[in-house]
């Protein structure tokens, strides 16, 4: 079964975590060690380039540069495989996508909020599908600072918490 998460964008600090104000779904793939390569590096630079402030802009141009992102790699898979001709910009209908409600799907197992403060939060939902969720949070990433974020510590976290998951099993 493929790890669902959401990114999800809140304009003010008191918003509660379940009423984000952008949605964005992601179908699989979701552990630290591949979402946060995937989307840090692009949020500090559009941070810096215009603010985290303007959540719609943000969240717009992240999804597209996620939906690049991975049309990229499906299409080198599949041309490798010979199934989708090269000229052929589209790859299919999963991935990701908008929730119009932004209403957390039941099924997630892991929240990035992304926060104009500017902060990445990190949280995991430790329901079974089927119960409401119940957050707890991993860590956060400060987009603000000096710090840039690497591969290497993402993976560093994803490692950890993989490890914290076969520890309670």
């Amino acid at each position: 079964m493929a790890t669902r998460s959401h990114i999800a964008f809140y304009e003010r600090p008191e918003q509660p975590l379940e009423q984000p104000s952008i949605l964005l779904y992601r179908h699989s793939d979701g552990y630290p060690s591949s979402v946060l390569p995937d989307i840090l590096p692009f949020l500090q630079w559009f941070q810096a380039e215009r603010g985290l402030d303007d959540g719609e802009y943000a969240a717009a141009r992240l999804l597209q540069h996620l939906c690049n992102r991975h049309d990229e790699v499906i299409a080198a898979i599949s041309s490798e495989n010979g199934r989708i001709p090269e000229e052929t910009p589209f790859t299919g209908t999963l991935g990701y996508g908008i929730c119009p409600t932004n209403t957390l799907h039941g099924d997630i197992e892991f929240l990035y909020a992304v926060t104009s403060n500017p902060q990445v939060s990190i949280h995991y939902n430790a329901a079974s599908f089927g119960e409401q969720a119940r957050f707890s949070r991993l860590g956060i990433v400060d987009l603000a600072g000096d710090t840039v974020f690497t591969p290497r510590a993402a993976s560093f976290l994803g490692e950890c918490f993989e490890h914290k998951l076969e520890d309670e099993a």
